[in-house]
């Protein structure tokens, strides 16, 4: 009796073991492939999350009928919107109540693509309002939805591509040339690998035509079929590189 307990006792052993070396096994090969799933996600839900945000700040323009100021700063990655009472001065005076705060997170980094650094002039393409350069980082809506455009030479609108294709399909843009053109930048990777190894989505508003239309695109480098000589933003299915 205690020989077929010991018996039973070694088989339930060796088949833990087994088990435990398959898991390991298992962990070994799909770990990498599960932390790329994990960081594609990070990013996408934050593109998401600031799409959502000036798709509110909009919304509240309407609902106000006033103009209303969407700010973020790149560097905290604080964001607030607040009515601009007339005279517009583009800036939230003491007697203005915010109408909006956020935190965008901080995983994700304000980064043009392919040419941008952290945090510089491209990452948030908003910038230049009634000629005063200091005005920066900020989108306005007019009461009606519409957007006052901003003057800076990096935030003008995108062109459109030379050639749609399979990759680069109706409603993507391209911001050749001088790699500039308005938006809201964030990018998966802060320093190092090259600059094709890199998922960065732009947020942006009026791409073309005046409607206070958002969008969001997802960059793609000519490596994975962007049109040569041009820097392609694409709506989904997204191409991701890691």
């Amino acid at each position: 009796m205690a020989r077929a307990s010991r018996g039973r006792f070694s088989r339930r052993a060796v088949e833990a073991i087994v088990a435990l070396t398959v898991a390991g096994i298992v962990v070994l090969l799909a770990g990498p492939y599960l932390y790329r799933l994990w960081r594609r996600e990070r990013i996408r839900i934050a593109a998401q999350e600031v799409y959502t945000l000036v798709a509110a700040a909009r919304l509240q323009a309407v609902k106000l009928n006033q103009q209303v100021v969407l700010w973020i700063d790149p560097r905290s990655h604080t964001s607030i919107a607040w009515a601009d009472t007339a005279p517009y001065n583009f800036v939230r005076d003491p007697e203005e109540t915010p109408v909006l705060r956020f935190q965008v997170r901080s995983s994700v980094y304000f980064r043009y693509s392919p040419s941008g650094e952290v945090n510089d002039a491209k990452s948030i393409a908003f910038d230049t309002y009634k000629g005063n350069r200091d005005l920066v980082d900020r989108v306005v809506f007019h009461p009606d939805g519409t957007m006052e455009s901003p003057q800076d030479p990096d935030s003008k609108p995108p062109m459109r591509p030379g050639v749609t294709t399979a990759s680069v399909p109706h409603g993507s843009i391209n911001c050749n040339p001088d790699d500039s053109c308005r938006g809201i930048y964030i990018s998966d990777r802060a320093t190092g690998g090259p600059a094709d190894k890199r998922n960065t989505f732009r947020i942006s508003v009026n791409d073309f035509g005046p409607t206070g239309r958002i969008s969001i695109l997802k960059w793609l480098p000519v490596s994975e079929g962007g049109n040569p000589g041009e820097t392609n933003y694409v709506p989904p299915p997204w191409k991701w590189v890691d």
